[in-house]
């Protein structure tokens, strides 16, 4: 389920310079591999610089982009779980 209509999305994604772990997106992608869509990870880079967490606690990891962007862009002790 999309929370924006496909043009919102569309023209995000068009303007959007991803540079963070663009070999890591692709690869996921490319293999199938759960990772965030690209307007997610925006709105939550977003709120990462605005909080500034000192601890953030990931369930379900699976490569690692979401966790090496948390860290990027905040500093913070992250924990993650990851179900065998």
């Amino acid at each position: 389920m999309n929370i924006n209509y496909n043009h919102i999305v569309d023209y995000l994604n068009n303007i959007y310079i991803d540079e963070d772990f663009v070999e890591l997106r692709k690869f996921g992608i490319e293999n199938n591999i759960p990772i965030m869509k690209l307007e997610t990870k925006e709105f939550l880079k977003s709120l990462l610089i605005i909080k500034k967490p000192k601890n953030i606690l990931e369930i379900g990891s699976a490569i690692g982009y979401s966790s090496l962007l948390f860290s990027k862009y905040t500093g913070a002790n992250i924990t993650t779980i990851e179900k065998k």
